[in-house]
């Protein structure tokens, strides 16, 4: 009887045993493919300059798929290749991951002294300088890119504050708003040209290039319908609104009106 059961626990050890191995050797990661697209957001041809997937899947290779985690192969990738960002992962099993890709386009600029860093609009730093104006953020910050406890590229910009994290993510989504109204990132700079907030982060006060303001209360609440709408009035050249002296107002409820200032 003893042995009967004995025999049974090996029975069961040796099938647990295969069954892992088959865990661990099935659903190991083989292949990485993957999608790139353009700033509206529609699929492109792979860039040339892109890394190859030989180079990417010998990051994971090897690697369980269930084990690994999103955040840990995007932050891999985003990482090793500052100038492209990975923003999502669609597994395919066994043994297949496919990473969505764009190229990391300079939308703002931060100085502190000689020091200039340039963050995409997701907020990563970028590696190289662009070509190009990028709207100036340093202003919206009580800390300076010294005080800031990730700024390598590759890695998003953070700071040890909690409110100047919060201020950036404010940021960003402004950028969005604005790129949701069809400009490319590159292009933001051509319509802002500093974003600064009050004392008590109150109200949001983006200067155009065209020298007008637009002044929003309580940035942090539904920020992103508000300010497509502001910049749609901005932007209707039957009101003449694109020119020094002119303050956009939109309330913490999305109401917007219009006051004319000197100088």
């Amino acid at each position: 009887m003893r042995n009967k059961k004995l025999l049974i626990i090996l029975a069961i050890c040796a099938v647990v045993i295969v069954l892992l191995v088959l865990f661990l050797t099935v659903f190991n990661i083989r292949s990485v493919d993957f999608v790139y697209y353009g700033n509206d957001g529609t699929p492109i041809t792979t860039p040339t300059d892109a890394p190859t997937g030989d180079e990417v899947a010998a990051l994971y290779k090897g690697k369980n798929i269930f084990v690994l985690s999103n955040e840990t192969i995007l932050n891999q990738f985003n990482q090793l290749y500052p100038e492209f960002h990975a923003l999502g992962v669609v597994r395919s099993f066994p043994s297949r991951i496919t990473l969505h890709i764009v190229r990391r386009v300079a939308a703002l600029s931060i100085r502190d002294g000689s020091e200039t860093i340039y963050l995409d609009a997701f907020g990563y730093v970028m590696s190289d300088q662009p070509k190009y104006e990028t709207v100036d953020i340093t202003s919206a910050f009580v800390s300076t890119i010294g005080e800031a406890t990730s700024k390598e590229p590759g890695k998003k910009l953070q700071f040890s504050s909690a409110s100047d994290n919060l201020r950036l993510d404010i940021v960003l989504e402004t950028v969005s708003a604005i790129w949701q109204l069809k400009y490319d990132y590159s292009d933001v700079g051509q319509v802002i040209q500093r974003i600064t907030f009050n004392e008590y982060m109150t109200r949001m006060e983006i200067e155009t290039e065209a020298g007008a303001f637009i002044w929003v209360e309580k940035p942090e609440q539904n920020l992103t319908s508000r300010l497509i709408n502001a910049f749609s009035v901005y932007f209707n050249d039957s009101k003449d609104l694109q020119k020094p002296g002119v303050v956009i107002n939109v309330s913490s409820q999305g109401n917007i009106s219009t006051q004319y200032t000197q100088g």
